[in-house]
This record gives structure tokens, C-alpha cells and sequence, in this order.
């Protein structure tokens, strides 16, 4: 009971102590480490006392004092309280400030305190007798409503039984079976119970008991599966033993025949037995009480309906159907499918099990019964017949199987009672009835019911205690309802002539207390066995006698022989009876030995196989196993902590969890990324633009052409002016190139939004419908698994780690017990030394060895190293627990009973012996040593030290301790005490820092190990989780993987088509480069052209017409090439070339008039350099626009593959929502404290917590943190962009500056040229009317150097290109023997198909396939043929533009 007000708790117990506790002390109670114990003072207790028991006359049991109440149940008032005894009683108890008053307890009501098994009433006066499992046989006045008196006995009682009037004239006998199998018969006196007689005929519970109709025997039946027969004496008592009878089960009802010669016997089993009854003093019972009957056995057959036909369509004929035909097979089927289930029916029907609740023979009947069954069959009262099979017919009156069914006393009612509660009275033959729930329907099973003497009143009992008196209606007692008059009915008891159990002549018999008291039969076997005993006892006597004597004759003549003279004395030998009888005595108990071992071999090989399966199976997986550590104090202030009992980890565990680390040093398995990696490119690439650039190198078109011949020259102020403009043209270009386009964003900036945007720091709930699962967080079946293998490796190492912290501190134990040891007996050495036990000094210091100090290790503290050890003790222990058992069951299988009673005590005498033999042996061992003898004090042990000091003294010193010492003896000795007492003090001072310190460490590694095993619960309970996890995603697994083969199938495609879009830019940015190289060169042919013919020159219009002409030019022909390659050329010159030129272009060409022939042919020349470098332009412009078409594909097949991308992206993300969505339905533990729960709603915490979300506290305040650091980045970017618009302003008022200044600058230039010239000059056009043509010579020689060195390149060159023509002719011929074999192959094949055809005429051929067939090898026939003309075209090309003209080689 909790006083919340107080704050106080008021406990209640067996005890019959009522104790308050400090409520505030329980709730802050740190339970131990290895259970749930902790040990808390209360703050007063007080002892509830029943008053003093009265006496039990009829039992011989005196009155006794107080004793204490076994307390069920409390109600507490200020000034008393109420208390329920687990005994069955109501007691009032006075209280005074909360303790109860003594002497002031009183009894308030008396009851049965548990189930009440066996009611009956008396057929003389209104009582009732009851029994109930707390052992009581309580007497009832139920007219009055009353207890009378109630007495208790050893046992529980089982069944309760009054004697009929035929038995007991007066009534008062009652018979009472208990569960320890004695049966008491008591007499009802005025004030108690009076025992008569008392037996045990059974071992077990008795279950039954029923008297003979004449009164002689009296049956009694027991779970232990035996009918006992007595006979019975006057008035029921003087029970004589007859004989027992075994049935199959455990009985459950028995019944005599009206006759008297016959028994039914039910059990609960089933098995319904009727035999016949011996008759007393006609059986043998000289060596046993068993005897064999007369047997005839029922076996019950429930009435069942047959199985009924499973309606079909074939049993009702359609309506269109008027002849309603069955279909046969329907009605086989139908058939069929009814047999089957009624074998089926019948199968379980054997099978079936229905104990016999109860039985009795029918009054008047031929020898037919009534018969209550459980199971299927319950509920129903069954008459049957022994010569019946099946029931003669049946009656329903419970649904609940029947624990009752019996006629009143009168005769007129019947009475029946069930397991539910319910109780039913009906008339005898009629059918008017009562039926009511009275008890508890699910513990309220009716043990009892009866109805009294006169049929007005109805009694019922049951397990739950209870006890019912109903008045019955007068329509079934037959007499008016009339409230009982309490003070008549009183009057009456008054007039009673029952005498007091100390006035009836009866005589009390000894009661039977002991559970180990022998039965009939146990007693009979015990005597036989006895007696044989002691046969044999006294026979050996006889044989020892014998052997004594010839022993004590024997060592009279050996010393006899001993005491005469040498000469008369006989050998040693003599004496020996049998020479050889040790040597066959020791031969035979060597045969013995080895006959022994070898009957014992296979047991032992068994035993240790065994051993080894448990050692396997227990021991090897075990790491570390389970060891306590206690602290050095003990009783209730000692503590304990333990280690982590580990098991090994497996194989498996151990290779996996080897894979994830190699995973993880090896980068975690991310994918590669190629999107940096870029083909080579053609290996032709580099070709043309290095041979162009040689020309150009050649050529020396520098400043050398443009400075004239000599080299050392100072520039001139034109060059000087031309090269500033230059250089001031290209910065001018570098500084526009760095122009941002309007829609140009900044790298930095985008990547530092993109970053912003995945790091703002929110916390994005996994539950919300919105969230998307970050690539990074994305979980699968692999991860999980590692996560888990992780886990285990963690709890492992955590749970190793302070396993070896705790084993260190158990060697420092080790190493603290063994010093603790030595200082101890050093102390005592010292103290025994000085002399001053009695002292302070002497006496602190062996108070100190007499504190609680535990040293003996308990076989928990090294489990692993005393599991192999085994002392002689243990081993002379357990050979006697192994003789008790062996014994014990000995005793117990004689004739069903039990026997061989004084074998136990043999057995034991010798056990004994051996346990002293090893204690002999011993080895108590070194604990022994360590402490000393129990209750021994420091003052004995000293005592006994010093005698035996003195006891081994030197006899010197001893006799120079009779001398005065002298000073300096006297100085020494004070000096060697000073020492050995600082030694002392520092040796106790040592040993409590010792102690202290181990227990500190002690403490505070148990403190560490609780808080580690919450920390492992919660890593097992998250265990749980991830498993869970795992489980689930296993169901996503198949749906990913193709999910992911889909995205990497995309990410490949995305990579090839980067690369070759990479590959195919920088083809094309290397084509440009060649181009713009060429271009260049064209650049210097016309500088070139400029420097040779100059603007003055008078012939300047015509020789430029001459240079610029577009002519028609044939290819040249190296050395080898056939007319065919040249007639193809040429048509190919004629197809690109005729739109390019005009009608003048056929004019013949002559050098103008006056001009010199030399400079006409410079220029021809010239030009054909010039359309040299156009005709590489084209070819490279041809190539340029293959790699843009080439480049746009792969552009449109990025879109397309990143359309693609996306698709499967967003599906990949539907997919991680709905496996996000699965794993939030796992449920996770988290443990919360209610100072932790700030869900609360109108200032309480909310029924529902469904709508609450878990957060821990760093989270929280990072989020807070977050949300400042965002305040200040959004403050400082602010300012930023403040800083950034008023930069913005300053330059666009500094652009406009530069503008108007350009601009001003631009008119005075004007004004200034239109001064002085009176015109705008174009400043290039002067500077090339200024140049002067210095290096004309120069320039002639180098050609000619460059044309000496171009035919050099042109023969190997041409040399090639004759080298490619016998290759390609080589290939010609090879390709058109393969099409000259294609025609012959073709030939044939139609000839074979034409055969084929002829021969297959009358065969089913299908032509359209043969067709298809044809088809399909003639189309792959033809592509085979295109692609090798294809091929040939390709190389045609190739020689083409390896024989262009000029000797100039492109690609």
C-alpha cells in the first residue's frame, strides 16, 4: 500500500511482518549487477500475531501460544487493521501509532483458505462436513449459518465421505482421504473432531471411498492407479486391510452393487473396470496386500450421427433436368469424399480419450449403470450395460463436463454439479428442475454438492473457495419455503446429545504426521525384506564369529613362536597356511580388475564422447566465460560485478567481417569515373600540319623576308609603329576573348550555391511524404549486412575490452589477497613478538585481521580453471548421493511400493566412511590455510601461536631470560620494538589502502559494466532493428538490382558518348589548327606575291588577275599509276571543278607584254602554291564537316541518353521513397526519461503519442547553432552584396570615363589626319608603301634550296605511292578471284537447288521458306560483295589523295 501523502509503502508478507519503507529510498535503489535484489532497511517492522491457538481435543493437540499470521491480504485503518491469514482466518488487530497492540488480535471469521475438495452432510442434524487443500475438516451448522469448530491435519485433504446410517447408527462417523494417501476416519463430537481410526493404504491421493450396502468393507481409490479393500468394524471404524487391486489409470469414481459383491471402478483414462470384492480372511496376504480379481471391462462408444453427405448439384437435378439424372462419377466422387471422412471420424473416434468423472450402478437394475464422461461426451449422463457395446440411451444436463452426479438422501432429487460452476436439482424420474451458475465459472469448479436431510436446503462447494446454502423451492423439496428459525435451530443444537470429544468413549488413535510413513503394502514389503535381512545379518555374525576366532588363534601362536628362545622359534614361512593363496588371491583380483575395465570400457569411451559432444557443444563456442569478482567486504555491504560471458565468433563472421575492412581500405568500391579519359585520336593527324610547317620553316617567311637581306639592321619607326599596333591588336583580342557572355554564370558561384543547397542544415524527416532519399544515405541489402557485421564486431571488441580490464583486475586481486595474507601473518608475528595483545597498539591491529576479508575464491571466480579439478571430497560426495539413489529407487520398485528399507542405511554408513577417508586424504587444501578455524577470535589464535613459540624456544635463551638486561640490551630492545611497531602500523595502514583502493576499482568497473550492458541492450535491440531492415530490404533486392543495371547502363552510354564526343572535338580543334596553319601559308604566298610584284608595279593588275585565276589543273601521276586512276581523277577534277569557272578560264594564258618572263613565271608558280593550299583547305573542310555532322549525332544522342538518365533517375528515387517508406514502418525502441518528453498538450502528456517525434537533444541544438550561422551568413552576404552594388556603380561611372576619353581621342585623330592629309590614311596600306624589298635574292635562293629539297620528298613519295598501287592491284586480283568464287558457289548452289528441288517433289515442303532461305544467302552474299567494293573504293580514295600533284601529302 503506497501513502503518497507520506511518501511511504506498507508491505505485507508470509512472514506475518508488516513493514513500512521510505518510498523516496525504494525509487532511487540501484538494483545489483547480476540480479534484481536490493537490499533496503525498513523504517519500522511490526509482528501480527493470531492470539493463542485453542487446544484439539480430538486430535490429543493442546493449546498454544501467539503465532504469527501468514498474511494474504491487508486493509489498514489508523486505529486497526484487517487482515486476511493465508490460513483461513479474518482477524481484527488494535493499532497504536502504527504498530499493532499485543494481545489485542481477535478473530473475526474463519474459512477455508484455498479450494474446498469434499462436502457431504450429516443424515441425522443439519451439519455439513467439509475439506479443503489447507488440510482442515471443517464442521457446519448451515440452518444456522455457522462454523462449529474446524480441525487441521498434516496433509491436504482430497475427498470427504459421511457413513451411511447402516455404518454409523448415529451418523457422526465421517471418512476423509488426503493427498499423502492416508485415510481418516473422524466422529463428530460437541466441540471437535475426535480421530477413531487412520490408515494409508495408498501412496498417492486419495480420489474415492465408499462404504459396502452392508457395511462391512469399505473401498478406496487413488490416483496411484489401486482399489484398496478393508474391512470395516463397529460403527465404521477398526479398518482392516484385505487387499488391493490395480486398474489401468488413475481412478476417479468407484461404485458398489446393490448386492454388494461387485465394484465399478472409472478412471481417467477411460477405462471403466467391474470387479468383483473379496471377501475378508479369503486372501493370502501373508507376503503381499495384492491380489487379482474377478475383472470385466467396459469400453465406452460415443453415440455419433453418421457423417452427413456434402450437398452437390448431383443430389438436385437442374431445373431444365425432369428426368434429374446424376452424373455417376459426381455420385462416385461424392461417395468417395463421404467414406473418407467417416474413416476419418472413426480414426479420430479410437483415438479419443474420455475420463470418467462419475458412475453409479441404477437402483433396481440389472447390473446397468450410469456413467459422466469429459471430452467430446461431456455434459451428458450416460446409461450403459456391461453386455451392451454402445450406450442403452443418454441425457444432456451440463455443458461443461460433470464433476457430481448422486441421489439425495430421500431419494426424491437429483443432484449433479459441473466443471463451470453450475449446479442442477431435479426430481427424481420427473422433469422439473433447478439449474444456476453458483460459482466461478473458470475456478470455480464444483468439488461437493448435496442436499440436506429434509431436501430444503442445497449445498454446493468449489475450488475457489467458496461454500453455497440455497433454500430450495417447495416444488422440488415438497415442503413450504420457510425461513429457518435461528434460535430453535439453536435450541436445538442445545438439546443435541453429542457428547465432547473428551466424553465420548471413542478412543484417539495415533494420527499419521510423517510424508515418508509407510503404506499397508510398503509396510508388509518392508517387513519381509526385514526379516530377511536379519537372516542374513545373523548368518554372517555366525561366519565373522568363526573367522574371529581362528584369528585370534592365530596370533596367539605367532606370539607364542615370537616369545620362545631363538633356537625353538619356527620361520616365518610356517605360518603361511596357503603359500599359494595370496598369489590366487591376488591373480584373481587382477582378473577382476581387468574384467571390470573391460566391462567398463565401452561405458567410459561413452562417457568421455559425451564429454567431448558437451565440451563442443557448451564450452569451445565460449570465448570468455561468465567469472564473478566480489569485493573483500561481505555480507550485506559486499558487492559483486561479473565479466561478459562472449562467445567465439564464428567462421563466417569472421570472413565476412575480414571482407568489409578489406572493402573499406580499398576506397569503399566506388565506381571509376572515364569521363576524363580521351582517345588518341588518328595517328595521321599531326602528319600534314608537320610537313606544312616544315614548309613554312623552310620557307623563313620572318622577319628575315620582311627586313631585307641584312640581319643585323636596325628596324625602321614604320616596323616599330607596325609592331606596337600589333601588339596592342592582340591584347586588344585577349582582352575581348575574356568578355563574359549576358548569360554567363559564374562556376564558383554555382558550385557555392549547389553546396549551400545540401548543406543548409535542416533536418529532413525520413517520414515526410517529400523526402528524398540522399544518394549518399541510400541503403541496400549489402550495406545493411556490412552494417550488421559491424555491429557484431563492435559489440564483440567492447565486450573483449573490458573483459580484459576485468581479468587484470582479478590477477591484482590475486596479488592483493596473497599480500593481505603475508602482512597478516606478519602482524601476528610482530604482535606475538611484542607481547601486547592486550595493548591498544596490539589490540587495533588484530581488529583489523578479525575485519570481514574475503580470501577464498568461490569456483564462479575461475570458473575455467576449476572446471577440471575435482577433490577427493567431491568425488566421496557424489558416490553417496549415487548409493542414496540407487537405494531410494530400490525402495521404490518393490511390488509397486517400494522396499529394500534397511539397504538405505548400509549404504549410507558406508558412504560416510568414505567421505571421512577423504577428508583424511584431504584437501581442504590452502583455504584452509589462508582463514582460520571458524569462530576462533585474534586472542586464541595468538594464545596458541605463543605456546607453540615457546614450546620450540632455544633453551639458551630461555635461560638468559632469567638475567637482567643490561642498557644497552634494554636500548636495543626498545629501538627493535619501535621498528616492528612502525612496521605493523604501516602493514595495517598498507592492507585497508589495499582493500579500499580494490574495492574503489571494483566499484567503479561495475558502475562502467552497467552502463556498457545498456549500452549493449540497445545495440541488441538496434540488432533487432537492422535485421528487420534486412528483411525487408531482401523483398527490394530484385527490383534494385534491375534498377541499377538500367542507371548503369546509362552511365556507361553517357561515358562512351563523352569520350567520343571528346575524341571527336579534339579531332575537329586539330583539323581547325591545320586549317588555319594552311591558311596561313596561303597568307605568306600572298605576302609573298605582294613583295614580288608590289603596288607600284606598272604590270601589278594583270600579273594579280594571272595569280588569282581559277584554272583547271589534272592531278599529277606518279611514277606507276594506271590509266585508269588517272581517267578517274580526271573526272572527278571535271565534276568539282567545272562550276567553278567561267568561260574565261579557257582563254590561253600568255605573259602580258613588257613584263619580264622570269617574274610571269615567279607568279605562275605562285598561284599553283596558292591553289595547292586551297585544295588542302577544301579537303580539310570536307573532313571539318564530317566530324560537326559526327559531333551533332553525339549530341543528340546525349539528350537522348540524358532524357534517358532522368527517367530512370526519378524512377530510382520513386523506388528509394517506397523501400524509405517500408523501413518506417519497423518499429525502433528508444528509451526515454519523463524529464526528456516536452510533447505536451494543456500542460500534460497526451494519451496518443502517435503525432510525437523523438529528437535528440545535439540535433536539436545544431539545428539551433544552424540557424544562427545561416542569421550571420545571410547578414554578411548582405553586406556583400552591398559592397559588390557600389563596386558595380563605381566601374559603370569608370566605363563611361574610358568611353569619352576613346571617343575624344578618336576626333582629334580625325581632325588631326584631315589636317594634314585632308583625309582618313589607312595606317597598314602606308606601311606597305613604305616597305622597301630587300630580300628578293634572298628569297629566290631559298626556294630554290626548298625545291631542290620538295623533289627529294616527291621521289619517296611517289616511291609510296607505287608501293600502295601493287598493294591495291594485289587486291584487285584477290577480291576478284573471291567474286569469281561467289559465282561459282552461286552456280552451284542453284544447281543443288534445282536437284533438290526435283528430288523433294512428293515431299510436304514449304517453298515460301526455302524461298526466304534463298533470299537471305543470296542478300548476304551481295553485302558481302558491297562491303569489299566498298573497301576497294576506300583505297581508291586513299591513292587518290596520295597522288595529288605537287608531291604535297594530306589527310
Amino acid at each position: 500500500r503506497l501513502d503518497a501523502t507520506a511518501g511511504l509503502v506498507h508491505t505485507a508478507g508470509a512472514d506475518g511482518y508488516v513493514r513500512t519503507w521510505d518510498f523516496a529510498a525504494i525509487n532511487d535503489a540501484e538494483p545489483g549487477e547480476d540480479s534484481s535484489v536490493v537490499f533496503i532497511e525498513p523504517l519500522r517492522e511490526a509482528r501480527v500475531e493470531t492470539g493463542e491457538t485453542p487446544a484439539e481435543p480430538g486430535r490429543g493437540v493442546g493449546a498454544s501460544g501467539p503465532t504469527s499470521m501468514s498474511i494474504r491480504a491487508i486493509i489498514m485503518h489508523d486505529d486497526h487493521w484487517v487482515v486476511q491469514d493465508d490460513r483461513g482466518s479474518l482477524v481484527h488487530v488494535a493499532v497504536e501509532g502504527g504498530v499493532p497492540v499485543p494481545g489485542e488480535a481477535r478473530q473475526l471469521a474463519t474459512f477455508h483458505a484455498g479450494p474446498i475438495t469434499g462436502l457431504d452432510v450429516s443424515a441425522v442434524s443439519d451439519h455439513a462436513a467439509t475439506c479443503g487443500a489447507d488440510g482442515t475438516v471443517r464442521l457446519f451448522a448451515y440452518a444456522t449459518r455457522r462454523q462449529i469448530f474446524s480441525t487441521k491435519f498434516a496433509a491436504a485433504a482430497t475427498c470427504l465421505f459421511m457413513a451411511p446410517l447402516h455404518v454409523d447408527p448415529s451418523g457422526r462417523t465421517a471418512m476423509v482421504g488426503f493427498a499423502d494417501g492416508v485415510v481418516r476416519v473422524v466422529l463428530r463430537c460437541a466441540d471437535a473432531w475426535k480421530l477413531v481410526d487412520c490408515i494409508k493404504p495408498h501412496r498417492r491421493a486419495v480420489t474415492a471411498a465408499a462404504y459396502s450396502p452392508s457395511g462391512a468393507a469399505l473401498a478406496t481409490a487413488s490416483i496411484d492407479g489401486t482399489v484398496f479393500f478393508l474391512s470395516v468394524g463397529e460403527h465404521g471404524v477398526n479398518l482392516e486391510p484385505v487387499g488391493f487391486a490395480s486398474v489401468p489409470g488413475p481412478v476417479t469414481a468407484i461404485s458398489w452393487s446393490e448386492d454388494g459383491t461387485t465394484l465399478l471402478v472409472g478412471c481417467e483414462t477411460g477405462d471403466v473396470v467391474e470387479m468383483t470384492a473379496p471377501a475378508a480372511g479369503a486372501v493370502d496376504t501373508s507376503h503381499t496386500y495384492e491380489i487379482n480379481l474377478q475383472a470385466k471391462f467396459y469400453e465406452f462408444k460415443r453415440p455419433r450421427a453418421p457423417v452427413a453427405a456434402p450437398a452437390t448439384h448431383a443430389s438436385h437435378p437442374a431445373d431444365g433436368d425432369i428426368d434429374g439424372d446424376v452424373d455417376p462419377d459426381a455420385a462416385a466422387a461424392a461417395a468417395e469424399a463421404l467414406a473418407k471422412r467417416q474413416a476419418e471420424d472413426d480414426e479420430a473416434e479410437r483415438a479419443a480419450v474420455y475420463p470418467v468423472k462419475t458412475l453409479a450402478y441404477i437402483r433396481g437394475g440389472d447390473g446397468s449403470f450410469e456413467l459422466t464422461l469429459g471430452g467430446k461426451a461431456a455434459g451428458k449422463v450416460f446409461a450403459c450395460s456391461m453386455d451392451a457395446p454402445a450406450p442403452l440411451s443418454h441425457s444432456l444436463t451440463h455443458t461443461a463436463p460433470l464433476t457430481l452426479h448422486r441421489v439425495s438422501a430421500s431419494g426424491r432429487l437429483l443432484i449433479s454439479a459441473a466443471e463451470d460452476g453450475s449446479v442442477r436439482v431435479g426430481a427424481a424420474g420427473g422433469r422439473s428442475y433447478w439449474h444456476g451458475a453458483v460459482h466461478d465459472g473458470h475456478h470455480g469448479q464444483v468439488t461437493g454438492a448435496a442436499v440436506s436431510r429434509d431436501d430444503r436446503y442445497l449445498l454446493s462447494a468449489g475450488r475457489d473457495g467458496s461454500f453455497f446454502v440455497q433454500v430450495l423451492s417447495s416444488a422440488l423439496s415438497g415442503a413450504a419455503a420457510v425461513e429457518p428459525d435461528v434460535d430453535a435451530v439453536d435450541a436445538d443444537d442445545a438439546d443435541d446429545a453429542t457428547p465432547s470429544a473428551s466424553e465420548d468413549p471413542a478412543l484417539v488413535v495415533a494420527d499419521i504426521t510423517l510424508p515418508t510413513h509407510y503404506s499397508i503394502e510398503e509396510a508388509k514389503q518392508k517387513t519381509e525384506e526385514d526379516n530377511l535381512r536379519a537372516a542374513a545379518e545373523e548368518k554372517k555374525l555366525g561366519v565373522r564369529g568363526y573367522l574371529g576366532a581362528l584369528r585370534r588363534e592365530f596370533l596367539a601362536l605367532v606370539a607364542e613362536n615370537a616369545a620362545s628362545a631363538p633356537a625353538a622359534r619356527l620361520p616365518q614361512e610356517v605360518f603361511e597356511v596357503d603359500p599359494g593363496l595370496r598369489a590366487i588371491v591376488e591373480a584373481e583380483t587382477q582378473q577382476k580388475m581387468d574384467r571390470t575395465r573391460r566391462e567398463l570400457a565401452w561405458e567410459s569411451e561413452k562417457i568421455a564422447v559425451g564429454l567431448a559432444k558437451l565440451r563442443a557443444w557448451f564450452l569451445d563456442p565460449v570465448e570468455v566465460e561468465r567469472v564473478v569478482m566480489r569485493s573483500f567486504l561481505g555480507g550485506r555491504p559486499g558487492f559483486s560485478c561479473t565479466s561478459f560471458r562472449v562467445a567465439k565468433l564464428s567462421e563466417e563472421l569472421r570472413v565476412e567481417i575480414a571482407r568489409v575492412h578489406a572493402q573499406d581500405s580499398a576506397g569503399g568500391g566506388s565506381r571509376p569515373s572515364v569521363m576524363g579519359k580521351h582517345g588518341g585520336g588518328s595517328s595521321m593527324t599531326s602528319r600534314p600540319s608537320q610537313i606544312i610547317g616544315g614548309a613554312a620553316g623552310g620557307q623563313g617567311l620572318g622577319s628575315t623576308a620582311e627586313g631585307g637581306s641584312d640581319g643585323g639592321a636596325l628596324p625602321t619607326k614604320q616596323e616599330l609603329r607596325r609592331v606596337q599596333r600589333q601588339a596592342r591588336e592582340e591584347e586588344w583580342a585577349v582582352f575581348n576573348a575574356t568578355k563574359p557572355d549576358d548569360k554567363y554564370e559564374n562556376p564558383d558561384d554555382v558550385a557555392a550555391i549547389d553546396t549551400a543547397q545540401t548543406t543548409v542544415g535542416d533536418f529532413k524527416l525520413k517520414t515526410d511524404p517529400t523526402y528524398v532519399v540522399p544518394e549518399d544515405q541510400r541503403v541496400n541489402t549489402d550495406r545493411k549486412r556490412r552494417q550488421m557485421v559491424l555491429l557484431e564486431e563492435a559489440v564483440y571488441d567492447i565486450k573483449m575490452d573490458f573483459n580484459a580490464r576485468f581479468l587484470a583486475l582479478r590477477d591484482v586481486r590475486a596479488a592483493v589477497v596473497r599480500e593481505v595474507e603475508a602482512g597478516a601473518r606478519r602482524i601476528t608475528d610482530i604482535t606475538d613478538e611484542l607481547e601486547d595483545a592486550q595493548q591498544p597498539e596490539g589490540e587495533e591491529a588484530l581488529t583489523v585481521l578479525a575485519e570481514p576479508f574475503r580470501a577464498i575464491s568461490s569456483a564462479d571466480e575461475y570458473p575455467t580453471e576449476n572446471r577440471e579439478s575435482v577433490t577427493d571430497a567431491q568425488l566421496a560426495a557424489f558416490d553417496a548421493k549415487r548409493k542414496a539413489a540407487a537405494a531410494e529407487k530400490a525402495a521404490g520398485g518393490l511390488g509397486g511400493f517400494g522396499g529394500g528399507g534397511g539397504g538405505g542405511g548400509g549404504g549410507d554408513n558406508r558412504g560416510g566412511g568414505g567421505v571421512d577417508g577423504g577428508n583424511k586424504k584431504g584437501g581442504s587444501g590452502a583455504a584452509t590455510a589462508v582463514l582460520p578455524p571458524e569462530g576462533a577470535s585474534p586472542a586464541d589464535e595468538l594464545e596458541e601461536a605463543t605456546a607453540v613459540r615457546v614450546s620450540a624456544a632455544d633453551p639458551r635463551a630461555a635461560a638468559a631470560a632469567q638475567y637482567p638486561q643490561t642498557a644497552l640490551e634494554e636500548a636495543e630492545a626498545t629501538a627493535h620494538a619501535l621498528r616492528l611497531g612502525h612496521e605493523r602500523a604501516r602493514l595495517v595502514s598498507r592492507r585497508r589502502e589495499m582493500v579500499s583502493t580494490f574495492d574503489a576499482s571494483l566499484k567503479d568497473l561495475r558502475r562502467e559494466k552497467a552502463a556498457l550492458e545498456a549500452e549493449l541492450k540497445a545495440a541488441d535491440m538496434k540488432r533487432l532493428v537492422v535485421y528487420q531492415e534486412l528483411v525487408q530490404l531482401k523483398q527490394f533486392e530484385k527490383r534494385e538490382t534491375v534498377l541499377t543495371d538500367k542507371l548503369d547502363s546509362k552511365i556507361a552510354e553517357r561515358d562512351d558518348i563523352a569520350v567520343k564526343t571528346e575524341q571527336c572535338t579534339r579531332r575537329l580543334q586539330s583539323k581547325t589548327e591545320e586549317i588555319e596553319g594552311v591558311t596561313e601559308k596561303k597568307k605568306s604566298v600572298l605576302k609573298e606575291f605582294d613583295t614580288m610584284v608590289d603596288e607600284s608595279h606598272q604590270f601589278r593588275e594583270a600579273l594579280l588577275k594571272v595569280f588569282l585565276k581559277k584554272i583547271k589543273r589534272l592531278k599529277k601521276k606518279a611514277a606507276g599509276e594506271d590509266d585508269f586512276d588517272d581517267e578517274e581523277e580526271e573526272e572527278e577534277e571535271e565534276e568539282n571543278d567545272d562550276e567553278d569557272f567561267d568561260d574565261e578560264d579557257e582563254e590561253e594564258e600568255v605573259c602580258p607584254s613588257g613584263c619580264d618572263q622570269a617574274l610571269y613565271d615567279k607568279v605562275l608558280a605562285l598561284r599553283e602554291r596558292r591553289l595547292d593550299r586551297e585544295d588542302v583547305i577544301a579537303e580539310f573542310n570536307k573532313v571539318v564537316d564530317l566530324l560537326k555532322k559526327e559531333r551533332d549525332a553525339l549530341g543528340k544522342k546525349s539528350k537522348i541518353n540524358e532524357t534517358s538518365f532522368r527517367a530512370v533517375d526519378a524512377e530510382i528515387q520513386m523506388f528509394q521513397k517506397e523501400k524509405q517508406h517500408s523501413l518506417n514502418q519497423i518499429d525502433v525502441t528508444v528509451t526515454l526519461r519523463m524529464n526528456q518528453m516536452e510533447y505536451l498538450h494543456e500542460q500534460k502528456l497526451p494519451s496518443d503519442l502517435g503525432k510525437g517525434l523523438v529528437f535528440s537533444r545535439k540535433a536539436l541544438a545544431r539545428l539551433h547553432e544552424r540557424i544562427d550561422e545561416l542569421v550571420g551568413e545571410k547578414a554578411a552576404l548582405r553586406g556583400q552584396q552591398r559592397d559588390l552594388r557600389r563596386e558595380h556603380v563605381q566601374l559603370q561611372r569608370t566605363r563611361k570615363e574610358c568611353q569619352g576619353k576613346i571617343g575624344d581621342l578618336k576626333r582629334r585623330a580625325v581632325e588631326v589626319q584631315m589636317l594634314k592629309f585632308g583625309q582618313l590614311i589607312d595606317l597598314e596600306a602606308l606601311d606597305r608603301a613604305g616597305m622597301v624589298n630587300r630580300g628578293a635574292e634572298e628569297l629566290r635562293e631559298q626556294i630554290r634550296a626548298q625545291e631542290t629539297q620538295f623533289a627529294g620528298e616527291m621521289k619517296q613519295w611517289s616511291t609510296q605511292v607505287g608501293t600502295a598501287q601493287q598493294e591495291l592491284t594485289a587486291l584487285t586480283a584477290e577480291n576478284t578471284a573471291c567474286l569469281n568464287a561467289v559465282a561459282a558457289l552461286t552456280k552451284t548452289q542453284r544447281d543443288l537447288e534445282h536437284q533438290l528441288t526435283a528430288t523433294q517433289a512428293n515431299i510436304f515442303v514449304d517453298p515460301a521458306a526455302a524461298r526466304r532461305r534463298e533470299v537471305a544467302e543470296r542478300d548476304h552474299l551481295v553485302h558481302v560483295v558491297n562491303a569489299q567494293a566498298t573497301e576497294i573504293d576506300t583505297l581508291k580514295a586513299e591513292i587518290n589523295v596520295l597522288s595529288r600533284k605537287g608531291g604535297q601529302v594530306y589527310s
